[in-house]
């Protein structure tokens, strides 16, 4: 026999001050970290999705299914801006290509840190559509494996003050 479970205390997180990061390499192999880009993010999700087989057979007990392993994707919504030079639109742009380590915390300074690879960053739109219209631009990424969390501890290790 099984104890009824007891309730769960809820601790919801409201996505209004963040941190995102990247880490590349450089020429010569050595890790470059970006600046902090939560200023211009105003979405930030990490989606696993798995592809499901199902197998309906000619019995009333013969329906089968199975669902395969997940793989992990990042979508980035953010504000354009091409006059900054280190912005999130240019560095997008001018890291095309490379993979990258993201750093992603949605409580500022609070909880768990994710740490998502990422084989190959994109560029993302310019331009939009909408008279008056704040120019906005989401990058899909693709995640190599399943996203890390990290502790602040950890991110500390990683990341000491300097």
């Amino acid at each position: 026999m099984v104890a009824r479970p007891t309730e769960l205390k809820l601790a919801p997180i409201f996505l209004n001050d963040v941190d995102l990061w990247a880490v590349t390499k450089d020429g010569s192999n050595a890790d470059v970290a970006s600046k902090n880009f939560k200023q211009a993010l105003t979405g930030v999700v990490l989606t696993p999705t798995a592809a499901t087989t199902q197998l309906q057979t000619l019995s009333p007990a013969g329906s089968f299914s199975s669902v395969g392993t997940p793989s992990w994707a990042c979508a980035m919504t953010y504000a354009q801006d091409w006059e900054t030079v280190d912005s999130l639109s240019n560095y997008l742009f001018d890291t095309d290509g490379k993979a990258a380590t993201l750093y992603f915390t949605p409580r500022s300074g609070f909880g768990l840190t994710w740490k998502v690879l990422t084989p190959r960053l994109l560029p993302g739109a310019v331009g939009g559509t909408g008279v008056n219209a704040a120019l906005t631009a989401t990058v899909n990424l693709g995640v190599t494996g399943k996203p890390e969390k990290l502790t602040q501890q950890q991110l500390t290790a990683l990341f000491p003050a300097s």
